[in-house]
């Protein structure tokens, strides 16, 4: 199975805590869907679909050279005050940097939470990701994945 999930996770984190740690301290970022986090504002960014691209498979081979892969974000926020203002602010900094990755917006949304105190955004992202490129830097072996739009 072809996985850019850590790469995903990890970009999505490393931005938002640049962009907003000052901001909301309490910002948390998950891998699994969070619907009544313990702090705000919180993300989820949770792959949820990864099915082999049948179009490159190799006939002899029956291995996958490229993968559909879905990702699912949530941004939750719970501000009184402003918090569909909060939500967008990150959803749209979310979206960028997905977007940056190749991964193209299928669908966004307001969606009802369990909490109704909690607002919340939910936005899915889909990419063909081809197979690793596996190169040698320094004594250290990099992974390379590129992603595609269909």
């Amino acid at each position: 199975m072809i996985d850019i999930e850590n790469i995903v996770l990890d970009r999505v984190t490393k931005v938002l805590r640049e962009t907003y740690l000052a901001q909301y301290p309490g910002l948390t970022v998950y891998a699994v869907e969070n619907p009544v986090p313990e702090s705000f504002p919180c993300v989820t960014v949770v792959l949820t679909d990864n099915y082999t691209y049948q179009k490159t498979l190799v006939s002899n081979q029956g291995r996958e050279n490229h993968a559909h892969i879905t990702f699912t974000v949530n941004v939750y926020t719970n501000n009184a005050q402003d918090r569909k203002l909060v939500a967008k602010d990150i959803f749209n900094t979310v979206d960028l940097t997905l977007q940056d990755l190749c991964l193209t917006r299928t669908y966004a949304s307001y969606m009802p939470n369990i909490d109704r105190t909690i607002f919340r955004i939910t936005g899915r992202y889909y990419g063909i990701v081809e197979k690793p490129i596996i190169t040698e830097e320094g004594g250290e072996t990099k992974e390379t994945y590129l992603v595609y739009r269909e």
